[in-house]
């Protein structure tokens, strides 16, 4: 009986258009500022409760509004802002399946997706040069059964641990040195994407795409994560036009590449040293909360690597109690270039880029 079952199963997975299904990445794309008062709150709710609960959601940070003094806002392809109808703040869609909502509402929609299966599969072979900065990719979509319509596929840069000063109330606590993830730098190829097939699309069929991306300077590849997203567009409102499957790819595997984005980090900082650019001294500093048993009394690393991820310098290696610390770093004995330090306390980890400038 359990063998017919499974049978059966099988044949209603494939006989409709041939659909052979697989698990799809929940995405919540959403408008933040950090002129806004109640965003760290919507922080929050990604870290705390959607992340936690599931782990494999793609969180697509869009900073705005155009004309504010958010220093992130002004990315290739911010007009998806008002494609997505984004007017208060914060306000996320997960999945385009609906207008854009509070954040009371994301736990909710993002459980409710959590068993929608793709009717397309994404897969990447990437490569990152740290000398030149190119990121190059190849994209291949395949069909996961026999489509109509049209359909398009993004690529968004998005980067992790950027520090600003955030607004905040007493609710929803911001600061100066509040840390910032999933912020979109660059929507590569537009707002929109481009066009993937709006021909029928045979089951198992493969297209594939070709991807050429040099970084900016200044962003930091070894914090940055590529997402392609490939939709359908339903010709209605663009909140509405449905996401088939969504993958995040870290830009480099490099070493260096290490980033918890778990409610672990709460109360942990790496700041950015200053000054930055520095010749040839600088200092790091970084916090150690109390209230994370794991960084009371645990061993701290502090390293500094070159842009090809070998590292140049230990700066920390010893058991360290909660509190502030300051380490002078002095690069008199290095080349002028980019360097990286990286800080381990515990499960928390973070890169963070600086600039010797002789």
């Amino acid at each position: 009986m359990k063998k017919l079952i499974s049978t059966i199963l099988l044949f209603l997975l494939i006989s409709a258009d041939n659909i052979i299904s697989e698990p799809k990445n929940p995405v919540l794309e959403y408008c933040t500022g950090t002129w806004c008062p109640t965003c760290p709150c919507a922080h929050r709710v990604i870290r705390d409760s959607i992340l936690a609960q599931h782990p494999n959601t793609i969180i697509i940070s869009y900073h705005g509004q155009p004309t504010s003094t958010d220093p992130f806002r002004n990315f290739n392809g911010n007009s998806i802002l008002s494609m997505m109808g984004f007017v208060n703040y914060a306000s996320g869609v997960v999945n385009r399946t609906s207008s854009p909502k509070p954040r009371t509402f994301w736990v909710n929609d993002v459980n409710n997706s959590s068993l929608d299966t793709a009717l397309v599969n994404v897969s990447v072979i990437k490569n990152f040069n740290p000398s030149s900065r190119l990121l190059t990719a190849t994209i291949n979509l395949k069909a996961l059964g026999n489509l109509t319509g049209s359909y398009f596929v993004n690529y968004i840069i998005v980067e992790d641990s950027l520090i600003a000063t955030q607004n905040g109330n007493s609710s929803c606590i911001g600061g100066s040195n509040y840390r910032l993830d999933h912020v979109v730098r660059d929507m590569i190829n537009g707002a929109a994407g481009e066009l993937i097939t709006d021909i029928p699309w045979n089951s198992q069929q493969v297209i594939v795409k070709n991807l050429s991306y040099t970084f900016t300077a200044g962003w930091n590849p070894y914090n940055s994560y590529l997402i392609v997203m490939a939709y359908k567009n339903n010709g209605g409102s663009f909140n509405l036009s449905s996401i088939q499957q969504t993958i995040k790819l870290r830009v480099s595997e490099n070493p260096l590449a290490v980033n918890n984005i778990s409610s672990n980090v709460n109360g942990y900082f790496l700041n950015q040293n200053y000054p930055n650019p520095f010749n040839p001294n600088t200092v790091i500093s970084y916090q150690l909360p109390a209230s994370r048993g794991e960084a009371v009394n645990s061993l701290v690393m502090l390293k500094v690597y070159d842009v090809l991820g070998n590292e140049v310098e230990s700066l920390v290696n010893q058991k360290q109690t909660a509190g502030i610390y300051e380490v002078d770093f002095n690069g008199s004995s290095l080349p002028s270039g980019i360097y990286y330090y990286k800080i381990i306390a515990g499960e928390f980890v973070q890169t963070n880029m600086m600039v010797l400038l002789k």
